[in-house]
């Protein structure tokens, strides 16, 4: 939609190293002469129940609920803060913009609720200027230049982020490149879902080829029996059925030197080598007493293992001591009960294991999931199972990598065209005024949220909601 667009017709030197020229009568401004960069805060500790009031006024807004947001106004949480946790945090009005400075660094949100942020955000009370517009600024990510990669090492406090500097173009001018860039947003979002559709369908096929292998096994016609566990129904009459806590053992080996590989564990890598991963991650000031965990145990995250974030260990280290480090008792092949754990109606069934007084915070503890029946084939079967499982995988797997790779050009398009936009290296005036006056958000299309890996992202909010510090 550039197509047939050309520059300003005189340009100056903004003087800012990111910025380079800018249209000549443009001006630039420090984010703090345009508001006061304030924190948020948070009741603690955060575990009290009394902080929490389902029918509560304010919501209460987390990492989290920042990145699963689907578009640029933040519409709801999971959580609501009674007057007592709101007395402690920092209430914030419909049509405030604030910033992330852990997890999901330097992403931007304008919220249409009533909420209150803990101090893992800044806000901008009292904003000069088109809030829709400097949402775009910090959307560009380029005014982070110097400060770190943007979303994931920057390291932002109300200091830097007060002394960053951006375009300040006309009011009439920012209202002009508000519409043209919510056009250009809603055309690259449809986009972008119907390429999410395909690999929504993708994953169910992944899921369905799991839950028939695990629970079946792969001869169709073998015979059947009832296997006397609600979530598993029929299993082959040659399978075993056993509680976990007869093919499991918790192991709670600790490091005395802290010394030892770190290893981070997310839903999108699984358990690697923490230096391999870019994102923020929280930074323990010492090892010393994390669990060690031995090539093929499986470790869980307890407050995320019934949303799947749990995984095999690919080699000796340590792993954070909230988390369950299970080691097979029996001859079993653990890629194969890693794929159980996985299937679509045992994720169901640890859901209903763990607890937890507020949602959010639940657990699964290893009793409870030691309560768990699992379906056992003979050790050569789950063997087949698997060979035969990641063939299948594989093909699928390709395909979304496929269409995830066609996914990252249009979104690096997308902060390309945000960028030369908002910088004035492109001039909208003109066909601003052709496109929808209003940008009505029902208009897009449900786009799942920022597929920026979820690591620790709930471990990063109960940092700041405890009150540690995050690199």
């Amino acid at each position: 939609m550039t197509d047939g667009l050309l520059g300003y017709p005189e340009y100056q030197d903004s003087g800012v190293e990111w910025l380079g020229e800018i249209p000549a009568h443009w001006v630039t401004r420090r984010i703090k002469s345009l508001s006061l960069v304030k924190r948020g805060a948070s009741p603690r500790p955060i575990s009290n129940p009394r902080y929490f009031d389902k029918n509560g006024e304010y919501s209460w807004v987390r990492i989290s609920d920042v990145t699963a947001a689907t578009t640029r106004y933040l519409e709801r949480t999971t959580q609501r803060l009674s007057e007592l946790g709101k007395s402690y945090s920092v209430p914030l009005e419909p049509g405030s913009l604030f910033l992330s400075i852990a997890g999901s660094v330097g992403k931007p949100i304008i919220t249409k609720i009533k909420c209150c942020i803990h101090d893992g955000f800044v806000y901008f009370p009292y904003l000069a200027g088109n809030v829709e517009f400097i949402y775009y600024v910090f959307t560009s990510g380029n005014l982070y230049s110097g400060l770190g990669k943007f979303g994931t090492q920057l390291n932002l406090n109300t200091d830097t982020v007060g002394n960053i500097v951006i375009p300040f173009p006309p009011p009439d001018e920012q209202a002009a490149i508000v519409r043209f860039l919510d056009e250009a947003e809603r055309r690259i979002r449809r986009y972008i879902r119907a390429k999410q559709k395909l690999i929504k369908l993708l994953n169910e096929k992944k899921q369905a080829i799991i839950q028939q292998a695990v629970t079946h096994g792969l001869d169709p016609d073998v015979p059947m029996k009832d296997s006397g566990v609600e979530w598993l129904g029929e299993i082959p009459a040659h399978w075993e059925v056993l509680r976990s806590k007869y093919v499991f053992r918790e192991i709670n080996n600790r490091s005395i030197t802290g010394k030892e590989a770190h290893l981070s564990m997310s839903q999108k890598h699984g358990l690697i080598l923490s230096d391999m991963i870019e994102e923020r991650r929280l930074v323990s000031e010492s090892y010393i007493n994390a669990k060690i965990c031995e090539t093929g145990d499986l470790v869980l995250n307890r407050l995320k293992a019934h949303l799947g974030v749990f995984a095999l260990a690919p080699q000796q280290g340590l792993v954070s001591p909230d988390y369950t480090v299970l080691r097979p008792i029996r001859a079993i092949r653990d890629r194969y009960f890693e794929l159980i754990l996985r299937s679509p109606a045992c994720r169901l069934e640890l859901r209903q294991r763990a607890k937890g007084i507020v949602e959010g915070f639940w657990r699964l503890y290893t009793d409870d999931f030691y309560e768990i029946y699992l379906p056992i084939p003979p050790s050569e079967e789950q063997h087949i199972i698997v060979e035969v499982l990641e063939k299948e995988l594989e093909i699928v797997d390709d395909s979304i990598d496929r269409i995830n790779h066609e996914i990252d050009l249009l979104r690096e398009y997308r902060t390309r065209l945000i960028a030369d936009v908002v910088t004035g290296k492109i001039d909208v005036r003109g066909v601003a005024f052709e496109m929808p006056a209003t940008f009505d958000e029902s208009d897009l299309p449900d786009v799942d949220g920022d597929d920026t890996d979820d690591l620790d992202e709930l471990d990063m909010d109960e940092a700041f909601e405890e009150g540690m510090d995050a690199e």
